[in-house]
């Protein structure tokens, strides 16, 4: 993928943006639910602690000279409620109308909208077009209706990656993709998408950038979620204070607003994987009267007819010409439709997880499978690198299996559940994968181990975690003491809860694998199968199967 940057007083086209379409999995839907009831609970909590809208941003009155006829209440984020309200004090004069603007993060309210809470104003005023979706998504879950409806865009802002000058000018002589970026040239920081519009839209562009190409989009999102921060505000200031190239998504207003004054200002870079932006809408609610309309009507023209406002709060104008600014390049909205998908993707992805690793240690792990190169070699090789794709908010064990391990218990555990948050877990669980080879004994043990392997998930079920079993073999069940394949399927359909699944992710290495049996195993628990049946393919089949975690069977397209 070939692709330039440019910063300053340049700009770029529109990219468009698109969704992969398809809900996934009921695991990852249900982690997803959980953050947002969560981060609902946690807004709301702080809304009736501290209050909303007791400080307005200017005055309530009109002109002394006129008798104010019509009254507004404009709930506003705080990027733009600076704007608006000078926009406001020329309405107030000119056209006898009260406007209170009120600030409160476009989040909060959007939480608040989509819990059904009456809010007690006239219009809304968000950073992005995305906040209304998000209502509505929030509603659809709590079984409330939205009584706001978009009535005109007022002011657009680009999604631009923010830096240093001399990063900012070493990208742009460089010339490098965003999959050099993502690679280590710089760290990239995101801001968390669940509170920053500008991530969201970036996640779509960059979704779009690799075309659609879920492993690839889905390694992006792996390594951003290693560099995420809380807020925006978080982000800019990692750039500003990293001893190393350092970059943050974000947007062209929060950069401008960042660098005025600050000691180390920083710049925009237009960087074409991500050259979009955001939507600034005004939506009214639904029960205004029509003197009520009118005046929001006015309201309206008078930010249309003033983009020098704007242009100093850092915002461009709603087609997406930038006035009176360096970077004069028309960089049109584009809508947030696309943008719930992948933010319901980021979430499936990026959400809490606890995988029992349990893998085949049997006698055939030792072929060769060319050269010197032993199949258990290339496992272990892959395994330290799916281990180090995983976020720290993954727990994780490991058991291993082969015939007459433990008495008659054909597995045992190596590693206990540990937080790979933690660096010694996390270490401990990689040096073990690398040792490997001096555990590889015995036929394989496949039946009983899968069967005690999801009554031990079942009996330890974490409901605010995606619970799942990576299962990892080369061939077929030996061990014919216990359990068949018919009575292994009956027994995983009764302890499947779908509800409360735990899923089995089944890995199939080589030509001996019965591929057919894992299938059945992993559909019994709504799960899905993967097969490397060359040895090149097992360190892709691996991470693939590893980062998809949460949504599988039904990833992507």
């Amino acid at each position: 993928m070939q692709s330039s940057l440019h910063f300053g007083g340049a700009g770029v086209a529109e990219t468009p943006t698109k969704s992969f379409g398809k809900r996934l999995q009921l695991a990852a839907l249900t982690a997803l639910n959980v953050l947002l009831v969560v981060a609902a609970i946690v807004i709301v909590s702080k809304l009736l602690t501290h209050g909303v809208g007791e400080q307005p941003v200017g005055a309530v009155a009109a002109a002394e000279s006129c008798e104010a006829r019509d009254s507004v209440r404009v709930v506003a984020d705080p990027k733009i409620a600076g704007a608006l309200e000078h926009i406001a004090a020329k309405v107030r004069e000119n056209d006898c109308i009260s406007v209170d603007i009120v600030e409160e993060d476009s989040d909060h309210t959007a939480v608040r909208l989509g819990a059904g809470q009456d809010l007690e104003f006239d219009a809304w005023v968000p950073d992005s077009d995305l906040w209304l979706l998000r209502a509505e998504e929030l509603a659809n879950v709590s079984g409330e209706e939205i009584t706001v409806t978009t009535r005109d865009v007022v002011a657009s802002t680009p999604i631009v990656l923010a830096g240093t000058e001399s990063t900012a000018m070493a990208l742009e002589t460089l010339e490098v993709t965003w999959q050099g970026i993502s690679d280590g040239i710089v760290s990239v920081v995101l801001p968390d998408p669940a509170g920053a519009a500008a991530s969201v839209a970036a996640l779509s562009a960059l979704q779009h950038a690799v075309g659609d190409d879920f492993t690839a989009f889905t390694a992006l999102v792996m390594r951003l979620h290693s560099n995420m921060v809380d807020a925006s505000q978080d982000g800019l200031e990692a750039v500003s204070e990293s001893d190393r190239p350092t970059i943050a998504i974000t947007t062209e207003q929060m950069v401008r607003a960042y660098s005025d004054g600050a000691p180390t200002p920083l710049v925009s870079v237009y960087h074409p994987d991500v050259s979009t932006a955001s939507a600034v809408p005004l939506a009214t609610a639904d029960n205004v009267s029509d003197d009520t309309s009118h005046a929001l009507g006015v309201l309206i023209e008078a930010i249309h007819a003033s983009p020098e406002l704007l242009a100093e709060h850092g915002f461009r104008d709603a087609s997406g010409q930038a006035h009176h600014m360096a970077e004069n390049e028309v960089i049109v909205p584009v809508s947030a439709e696309s943008h719930i998908d992948v933010l319901d993707t980021w979430g499936q992805l990026t959400a809490p997880s606890r995988m029992l690793s349990v893998i085949d240690v049997s006698g055939s792990m030792n072929d060769v499978v060319g050269g010197n190169t032993r199949r258990i070699d290339l496992f272990s090789e892959a395994a330290v690198l799916a281990v180090n794709a995983l976020p720290d908010n993954t727990d994780m064990a490991t058991w291993i299996f082969s015939s007459g391990r433990d008495g008659d218990k054909p597995w045992e555990e190596i590693v206990s559940f540990g937080s790979l948050g933690d660096p010694q877990h996390r270490q401990l669980t990689i040096d073990t994968a690398r040792d490997l080879e001096h555990r590889v004994v015995g036929g394989t043990g496949l039946y009983d181990t899968v069967l005690d392997a999801m009554r031990f998930m079942r009996e330890s079920y974490e409901p605010d975690k995606v619970n799942l079993i990576l299962l990892n073999t080369d061939g077929v069940n030996e061990d014919h003491i216990g359990v068949e394949l018919p009575e292994l399927l009956d027994e995983l359909h009764v302890l499947h809860d779908p509800e409360n699944p735990v899923v089995v992710i089944a890995v199939g290495y080589g030509p001996d694998t019965d591929q057919q049996v894992l299938t059945q195993i992993a559909e019994a628990t709504g799960g899905a199968a993967y097969h490397a049946l060359h040895p090149t393919d097992i360190a892709q089949v691996l991470m693939e199967a590893v980062t998809q975690r949460a949504c599988r069977p039904d990833c992507g397209g």
